[in-house]
């Protein structure tokens, strides 16, 4: 979004700058700027260093039957690294523009991209909050059922009322996509 706004907006330049999430005051007076990231999803550093943005690379099984894997093994191995991503990141944003700048998997990779020495200082800081949430299947459709709970709410249904129903259809899908994947349903029949 930095990039966005810097890009689309430039009469903003000088009067903005980029900053630490907000944070909440904890007793001891410091400030927790923890912010949400999952292994595959939202920006920010995982546990084992990488930046997840959402996406992965796989080697379908078909590869295996056509003789082909070990090509694919190599070509992800080719695009996944350092300097390749490097490569790639840098000429996206000179065909494009800083409003392109490509979020990359990994930490290396992210210092080389175009960032300003306060720009990186910044984001490196930011990244020391990054809380990882785990994934479970089914977990798609938190967000959508709480916007859907907002926007009825706006329509005059009850908060409490559109909450409870979502709730209620979120509980559903993810108990629906453990028995689908064979999940340990616990105390659950």
């Amino acid at each position: 979004m930095y990039n966005q706004i810097a890009a689309s907006a430039p009469e903003l330049r000088g009067l903005w700058k980029m900053a630490l999430c907000p944070g909440t005051m904890q007793e001891d007076g410091s400030i927790d700027r923890s912010v949400p990231s999952v292994e595959t999803g939202s920006s920010g550093v995982s546990a084992s260093g990488k930046v997840p943005a959402g996406y992965g690379t796989v080697i379908v099984s078909l590869a295996q039957k056509r003789g082909i894997a070990q090509e694919a093994y190599r070509f992800v191995e080719w695009w996944t690294s350092n300097e390749v991503q490097t490569q790639y990141a840098k000429e996206v944003e000179d065909t494009i523009g800083v409003i392109s700048r490509y979020e990359p998997a990994g930490v290396k990779v992210m210092e080389q991209v175009g960032w300003t020495g306060e720009e990186w200082e910044l984001l490196q800081a930011q990244m020391k909050w990054i809380k990882n949430v785990p994934i479970i299947p089914g977990d798609y459709l938190v967000s959508r059922s709480l916007s859907d709970a907002l926007r009825s709410s706006f329509d005059g249904v009850d908060p409490r009322r559109a909450l409870s129903v979502q709730n209620r259809n979120i509980n559903a899908e993810i108990e629906r996509k453990r028995k689908e994947f064979r999940l340990d349903m616990g105390d659950r029949k």
